[in-house]
């Protein structure tokens, strides 16, 4: 989950501070904000933590959920949760939106090597141990002055991604690629959610990134501006009811996005949304991290009902018939996670 609380700098989407806008490629929904490795660490490196390795382990769990999604736009937040929930989910599209440089980064250099590896085999090899030789010869397949060329063209991209990725895999902690990067994990991690090592899932990212349909953007969702814009061009690019999803992990704690910025999203967010476009928050409750879906209509308390998910009767919640001046995130909090929200 890489939407954190060590924060450098609002952004929004647009904003001169990571300078120039690339020139926008067909299908993408958004400008890219035109990064180097340079830009970005520059700035990261002076301090705070990174969250680039997932911490939710068992995505499969959301599967029931995701599987009813309907087609159009994932909506998320972090790194892995964004490509992972957008394969097992209807959408043709992801769009990733969050304020730490590093994750931008990551997400970056993801979609270069879906773009740049002709099948799942070739992107393991440059993932996990093509050197910087490879990396750049695959760079040259990619489109001149593309933003994928530039920054997998990058040394230090490279050997970033050698030290925070492939290295970091090596050590099993609750922050790491360990698992992620085992096709069968003795936990059980990621089983049947991992486009890693799973032809479908990938074939399925993999496409969407040469269509243009993955892309990522260095936006604060406290930014109620920058999230209007957002909301706005998704309408102009795909229309009313274009949302499949929306991922917020678990921004909705105070330390990273908060409840009234999310509340005031899932509003911006009606714009797009369809009654049963999904919303999906994680918590790590009884020391492990759970999955909570409800469909915008049902967070409304509308009409519309979703997949309760886990199924376990602890975890599961009626909805309540709440005062309609509480706010939507407040809602869904109090239903899905048995919180006092105050």
């Amino acid at each position: 989950m890489g939407l954190r609380a060590f924060y450098f700098m609002a952004v929004g989407v647009g904003v001169a501070g990571m300078g120039a806008l690339c020139p926008q490629a067909q299908a993408q929904i958004l400008p890219q904000e035109e990064i180097t490795y340079e830009k970005i660490y520059k700035i990261k490196a002076r301090g705070g933590w990174d969250f680039i390795a997932p911490n939710e382990k068992n995505p499969q769990q959301a599967i029931p959920a995701l599987k009813k999604t309907p087609g159009g736009v994932y909506l998320s937040v972090g790194t892995e949760r964004a490509f992972i929930g957008a394969a097992l989910s209807n959408a043709d599209h992801l769009m990733i939106l969050d304020y730490d440089r590093l994750t931008l980064l990551f997400n970056r250099i993801n979609i270069a090597l879906l773009k740049a590896a002709p099948d799942r085999e070739s992107y393991l090899k440059l993932r996990l141990e093509a050197s910087a030789a490879k990396w750049l010869s695959a760079a040259e397949t990619l489109p001149s002055g593309s933003p994928e060329r530039v920054v997998l063209s990058d040394l230090n991209s490279f050997k970033w991604w050698e030290i925070k990725v492939r290295k970091g895999a090596q050590f099993e902690r609750p922050q790491s690629f360990f698992e992620l990067h085992q096709e069968k994990p003795a936990n059980g991690a990621f089983v049947g959610a991992n486009y890693l090592w799973d032809d479908e899932l990938f074939s399925k990212l993999h496409q969407m990134a040469l269509d243009n349909k993955i892309e990522a953007h260095l936006v604060d969702l406290r930014d109620a501006e920058a999230t209007s814009r957002v909301a706005r061009a998704i309408y102009r690019a795909k229309g009313a009811g274009s949302l499949a999803a929306l991922d917020v992990s678990n921004a909705w704690d105070g330390a990273y996005v908060g409840k009234e910025p999310l509340d005031r999203l899932f509003e911006t967010l009606d714009l797009v949304a369809r009654p049963d476009s999904l919303v999906m928050i994680t918590h790590n409750k009884n020391g492990g991290w759970k999955y909570f879906t409800r469909s915008f209509g049902a967070v409304r308390n509308k009409d519309v009902p979703y997949v309760k998910w886990p199924p376990a009767a602890e975890y599961v919640v009626e909805p309540l018939a709440l005062p309609c001046k509480q706010g939507l995130l407040r809602r869904m909090l109090t239903q899905a996670l048995a919180l006092t929200i105050e």
